[in-house]
């Protein structure tokens, strides 16, 4: 199927599932047709599928949405990369700081231990690549907590850009 029919298809069994036609676990069940998707709609869009499950949901079929959208995450990440790479598609560069803040969510250590790294970085006066800045924000925030705070208020003050603000407020 052509990537908008894989988004289509899935983002239609979702909707199902909110209006109770089918149940959350057939439509976990299907995503293991997009165990290999890595292309921006779909991918996306099953991501925040899966986190708007996961915020409703609770005890195991929290952690059955959970341990699916980490899978998948991580499985997207390996294939299109951690790290931007130079020429690539725009919708790849949206899709990694998309799925790289929502895998950590998802409990992915890998993405976890990823973004802290670039995180620690940036606190040492690194620069990174401005692709993953607002997901990299986003999980130092939740990873480092309180102690990220001070840091992300002086970062505040320091930002040439509005962009870069705004970002930070989000984290």
């Amino acid at each position: 199927l052509g990537v908008e029919d894989r988004w289509g298809l899935q983002n239609d069994l979702f909707a199902m599932v909110k209006s109770v036609q089918i149940s959350m676990d057939e439509y976990l069940d299907f995503l293991e047709y997009y165990r290999s998707e890595a292309a921006f709609l779909p991918l996306s869009s099953i991501t925040e599928h899966l986190y708007e499950a996961v915020m409703v949901l609770e005890g195991a079929a929290r952690k059955r949405v959970a341990e699916i959208g980490k899978t998948l995450l991580e499985q997207a990440l390996d294939k299109i990369g951690y790290d931007p790479a130079p020429a690539e598609p725009f919708t790849t560069s949206l899709l990694r700081d998309q799925i790289l803040r929502h895998a950590v969510g998802f409990g992915s250590e890998t993405a976890a231990g990823y973004a802290s790294e670039q995180f620690e970085r940036l606190r040492h006066g690194d620069e990174i690549h401005a692709d993953i800045l607002k997901s990299v924000l986003q999980v130092g925030a939740h990873v480092f907590g309180e102690s990220a705070f001070d840091w992300l208020r002086q970062r505040f003050h320091d930002a040439e850009s509005e962009h870069e603000r705004m970002n930070i407020l989000y984290a």
